[in-house]
């Protein structure tokens, strides 16, 4: 179990992109459409160590 505190002073996730499909084109050899997609992904960024804490064998 992970828990913080999600309050802006302790803690920050930066915004997300959404999925986006980037390009796609017709594969000749395998009859299909090869489509790469991007995201932006992030973290939760901790300003005091304390903030956060990890607990197992729960």
């Amino acid at each position: 179990m992970v828990v913080y505190v999600n309050h802006e002073r302790f803690l920050q996730v930066e915004e997300l992109v959404p999925l986006a499909r980037v390009m796609s084109q017709p594969n000749a050899t395998e009859f299909c459409y090869d489509t790469a997609y991007a995201a932006n992904l992030s973290e939760v960024e901790l300003f005091y160590p304390q903030t956060m804490a990890y607990f197992d064998g729960i």
